[in-house]
């Protein structure tokens, strides 16, 4: 199946392979919708389903077994990746491949910071790549 991206904002989308990611992780058949949102609707989502004030990098919607909707915040996720002191490319493909996973069914945990660090050795190159073309173009 396929990977829709839906961008809600203006801003830079990191150049990673969400298709393979998304493959990977969970599945062929496995239909995702990436939307990029502002921090505003991602403050109101959070509220919302999770019941905390404030912004956050991804949130999660499983649909059905097949479908699923990730939300990002590409604002949360340079201010974080800025404060952390780690390359936005990197961090970026971190939070996604995160809410892959919860997708998956993962719960935080152990567990899921292990499949987050293997998946996340598996598309390291496609954050490098970004990070050296696009490193002060946030």
């Amino acid at each position: 199946m396929s990977v829709f991206i839906v961008k809600l904002f203006k801003g830079k989308i990191p150049k990673i392979s969400f298709q393979k990611a998304k493959e990977k992780i969970l599945g062929k058949k496995y239909e995702l919708e990436i939307i990029f949102a502002a921090p505003k609707l991602m403050k109101n989502l959070n509220k919302a389903y999770r019941g905390k004030s404030g912004s956050t990098n991804v949130l999660s919607f499983s649909l059905n077994k097949e479908m699923g909707e990730l939300f990002l915040d590409l604002n949360e996720i340079k201010k974080e990746a800025i404060e952390a002191g780690i390359e936005y490319g990197a961090y970026f493909l971190r939070i996604f491949i995160h809410g892959l996973l919860h997708l998956k069914g993962f719960d935080h945990g152990r567990r899921m910071v292990l499949k987050e660090k293997n998946f996340f050795k598996l598309f390291e190159s496609d954050a490098k790549k970004y990070n050296s073309r696009d490193r002060h173009r946030i």
